[in-house]
């Protein structure tokens, strides 16, 4: 059973923001976005609600992703005992 026990997740950020043509949301340049740094724009852009917002994630980010490796070897290994 996936840690994320979730299904479909959609990631929409600024996107409404963007569309609205609004001159104060501004898309970062276009190298940031061709190297999926647009978040990064956006913390510069808005540092203190996008700051803790993003801190956030990079504290728990670890601690999920070594949650789903555990939970992912130890479907690899109970998939290997079924099989034998």
């Amino acid at each position: 059973k996936p840690f994320l026990n979730r299904g479909v997740m959609i990631g929409v950020g600024a996107v409404f923001k963007f569309n609205s043509g609004r001159p104060e949301f501004r898309r970062s340049p276009e190298w940031m976005i061709e190297m999926k740094l647009e978040w990064l724009y956006r913390v510069f852009q808005e540092p203190r609600r996008m700051g803790k917002r993003y801190w956030h994630v990079f504290v728990s980010m670890p601690r999920l992703i070594m949650d789903e490796l555990k939970i992912n070897k130890s479907h690899a290994t109970n998939k290997h005992a079924r099989k034998q």
